[in-house]
């Protein structure tokens, strides 16, 4: 089926999620890397086939059936609902990149321009000429971070997020990552601390610019909410490592934990002036289990 996929397109897919040569949710992620656009409906015969099936739809599968409520009627509604559900997703998709990508390069300019007159290579500025070039400038590196985000979670959830794996240190990633925040903690009147209390170098097979952007995604966000402190730290669980980015802010309403990690979700507690898309948790996800 693999080899199928890699020479002819398919309108549409249905998966037993037990098959000789696989198994579980290893079946759906083969598949789903070969044929992204494809719509996968899965079948499935006993309970844990349907936690499972329902587990493969929140990875991007469209629909489950299972085999002993299965006629040709349901068959038919179900491959046609799900060809026109992936139709969907391909063209908001589709459209999310073409917008990013267009307006990457005008926003580019814009920064880079403004970045300029700061700089003065026109002139000196005066204090109200500084004020505003200022508001642009800032302004702009919110729009090219809020694009690279749209960017990278329309090719996390289009199975195009290509991870460039290596050996790299964990120690290395948190002390450059928090570094490049320490402004921005000072900035807020914040202390970020770091913490890596393990031999070095921490090694581990991971592409080390995204988890690089992992952990800055976390810090920001336990930036934002932080009261006076945000600790990062590492600590060494038998043959693994964990990454903990705590803060002494208020803290999550029960209702939000839920969504947490979903695009564009912000909770309660969220400030309305701070700047956030909304994206950097989900993407976090993203690349985590991208790496799993």
């Amino acid at each position: 089926a693999l080899d199928r996929l890699a020479h002819q397109s398919y309108g549409a897919i249905l998966l037993d999620l037990n098959v000789s040569d696989s198994d579980g949710l290893d079946t759906f992620s083969r598949l789903f890397e070969k044929a992204p656009r494809t719509p996968i409906v899965i079948l499935t015969g006993t309970p844990d086939d349907e936690e499972m099936a329902a587990a493969a739809v929140q990875k991007g599968a469209q629909d489950y059936l299972t085999k002993q409520d299965i006629s040709g009627t349901v068959l038919r509604h179900a491959i046609r609902y799900a060809i026109e559900r992936k139709q969907l997703e391909n063209l908001r998709r589709g459209f999310l990149s073409m917008v990013t990508y267009e307006l990457n390069t005008p926003i580019s300019v814009i920064a880079g321009s403004a970045d300029n007159l700061t700089d003065g290579f026109h002139g000196t500025l005066n204090d109200k000429q500084a004020k505003y070039v200022g508001m642009i400038s800032k302004n702009a590196q919110r729009l090219l971070r809020l694009t690279n985000d749209i960017h990278d979670l329309t090719k996390i959830q289009s199975g195009r997020f290509n991870l460039n794996l290596e050996k790299t240190d964990l120690c290395k990633l948190i002390e450059s990552a928090c570094d490049a925040l320490q402004e921005m903690a000072r900035g807020k009147n914040v202390s970020l601390r770091v913490s890596t209390g393990v031999p070095t170098p921490a090694l581990v097979r991971a592409d080390p610019q995204r988890i690089e952007q992992v952990i800055t995604n976390l810090t920001k966000n336990a930036l934002r909410f932080a009261d006076a402190a945000v600790d990062v730290r590492l600590e060494a669980v038998g043959h693994e490592y964990r990454v903990i980015v705590e803060d002494d802010g208020p803290g999550l309403e029960p209702n939000d934990i839920p969504q947490l990690f979903i695009a564009f979700y912000q909770g309660k507690q969220k400030s309305a002036s701070d700047g956030s898309s909304g994206l950097g948790l989900a993407i976090v996800k993203g690349i985590v289990e991208s790496h799993s």
